[in-house]
């Protein structure tokens, strides 16, 4: 039996936290990262995943935050979502 989307978004979110963890990576309180963390996570540029986002809009979904320069952050679920997307 296969697992739903649901379960599987929580099973990478969960997997996403331990990376974080390991990495030392700061997390917000509703458990964000900054863009170069999350591509960090991702395996990929910082640069492609700001052209992702600013581009085709084929990143996952960011939050801006409009202090210090509006600096964008993902929350961990939805880079779980987008990977799990993917995978389907």
């Amino acid at each position: 039996m296969t697992d739903s989307l649901e379960e599987r978004v929580e099973a990478t979110t969960r997997l996403l936290i331990d990376a974080c963890r390991e990495k030392r990576v700061s997390l917000s309180g509703d458990l964000r990262v900054t863009e170069a963390d999350a591509a960090a996570l991702l395996n990929i540029a910082p640069g492609y995943l700001k052209q992702m986002r600013t581009g085709d809009g084929s990143a996952p979904r960011h939050y801006r935050i409009p202090m210090s320069g509006c600096q964008v952050s993902y929350r961990l679920r939805d880079i779980a979502v987008w990977i799990e997307i993917g995978t389907e």
